[in-house]
């Protein structure tokens, strides 16, 4: 009897203390599980708020391409307008070819006005790319016409490389003139100098004989840029 009374009270010291550690294990791992639970939150929050922050920059990003598409586009038509006109003024080789082409339309068109001018031996000599910060075409070409169309053309040159026109960029090297014996009248026409004196708005314009010496410029070639630079 006292055996049994031994054993349940044997069995409910030990029932206890398992119920004790059990609670303490409890009570230990729940503190732990909740300290990591908070952190869990806390890194959760952090995540989401970078998300947020991420997804912000992406829109930020989104909305500056756009800014510089649109802003591009804007400048795109007029870069390409002036990047044609410096190729005109100033082209990537000597282009004689176009460079003729140019003149003969200047003095064709002088033709229709009244004070026409006439263009002869037009010549090219060799390029010279070395030694200057542009590349030279030195030419030579003959005029003929009357004062005042000579006049037009040296403000031509004058003027030329302008964006505006998009004339190739031209200076004179050297020029020599001789008058004609015969001058134009006012209408044009040609006839010998008067033997009176007229007022100067009716006085008819002599005629010239213009030989020049020209320089018209284009880019320097990349390799004679190099060249140079070393």
């Amino acid at each position: 009897m006292k055996n049994q009374i031994f054993t349940k009270r044997k069995l409910s010291q030990s029932i206890t203390q398992y119920a004790l550690l059990t609670v303490l294990i409890l009570a230990v791992g729940g503190y732990f599980a909740f300290q990591h639970y908070n952190e869990y939150q806390a890194a959760r929050d952090a995540m989401q708020k970078e998300s947020s922050q991420l997804l912000d920059l992406r829109a930020q990003a989104e909305q500056s391409k756009s800014s510089y598409l649109a802003l591009k586009k804007d400048l795109d038509a007029p870069n390409a307008g002036i990047n044609q006109s410096i190729e005109l003024i100033l082209p990537a080789n000597e282009d004689f070819t176009n460079l003729a082409r140019q003149l003969d339309k200047y003095f064709l068109d002088t033709r229709l006005t009244v004070n026409p001018m006439f263009l002869s031996n037009l010549s090219f000599a060799q390029p010279n790319t070395q030694g200057n910060e542009f590349a030279i075409l030195p030419f030579s070409m003959s005029l003929t016409g009357t004062e005042n169309g000579l006049k037009d053309f040296l403000e031509y040159v004058e003027n030329s490389g302008d964006l505006n026109e998009k004339s190739r960029l031209l200076d004179f090297a050297n020029l020599s003139l001789s008058y004609s014996s015969e001058e134009s009248t006012p209408d044009g026409e040609s006839g010998l100098a008067p033997s009176t004196p007229v007022p100067s708005s009716l006085a008819p314009a002599r005629n010239v004989n213009v030989s020049l010496g020209m320089r018209a410029y284009f880019q320097k070639p990349i390799e004679d840029i190099n060249n140079s630079a070393n």
